[in-house]
């Protein structure tokens, strides 16, 4: 978007003082968007004027178009070619597309669980995982569902699985949760 300020010197001389017009809409028309004016047009001959958008207000919509790619899906990938992907999405069978976008925030973000939503509308994982769910009543829905003992029983025979492709029984696994 381009933003103009209105002309101070007309033939070498001051006429005014600078007045930020706002954002263009439509140069053509010379229409702008200001939150001190709204919609208005400006021209040198005929001043201020009406204006009546054809699309929703400038900065009422959330951004769609443009999304943050690397992180997420860096991370998305490498999960999948680790083997993880499926065993994680078991975590929740009711919101796997949650389970992963969850874990994707807390490794790119580590901030409280009630951003995770505003992170996932600006990033690459709301289309690889469209129904991903992180609005915050559904993250504590989700985290419910995972700390269900039944959950993480499932959990640990898949990714041991994945850990020890050849069914060897013999193996340490720690539980770190006390180390923070």
């Amino acid at each position: 978007m381009i933003e103009i300020f209105r002309p101070t010197r007309q033939n070498g001389k001051k006429v005014n003082d600078p007045e930020y017009l706002g954002k263009v809409i439509d140069l053509d028309k010379g229409a702008f968007y200001s939150k001190k004016r709204g919609y208005f047009t400006y021209t040198l001959e005929n001043g201020y004027g009406e204006y009546t958008p054809q699309a929703s207000p400038v900065g009422t919509s959330e951004e769609k178009l443009i999304l943050e790619f690397g992180a997420s899906y860096a991370i998305l990938e490498f999960v999948k070619s680790l083997g993880y992907y499926e065993m994680l999405r078991d975590l929740a069978p009711r919101q796997p597309d949650s389970v992963i976008a969850l874990i994707i925030f807390r490794i790119v973000r580590h901030g409280a669980n009630t951003a995770a939503r505003a992170w996932l509308s600006r990033v690459y994982a709301s289309l690889a995982l469209p129904g991903a769910k992180l609005q915050s009543q559904r993250v504590s829905e989700l985290l419910v569902e995972m700390g269900q003992e039944d959950s993480q029983r499932k959990f640990f025979r898949k990714y041991l699985k994945v850990e020890i492709p050849d069914g060897r029984r013999v193996g340490i696994l720690v539980d770190s949760t006390g180390l923070p």
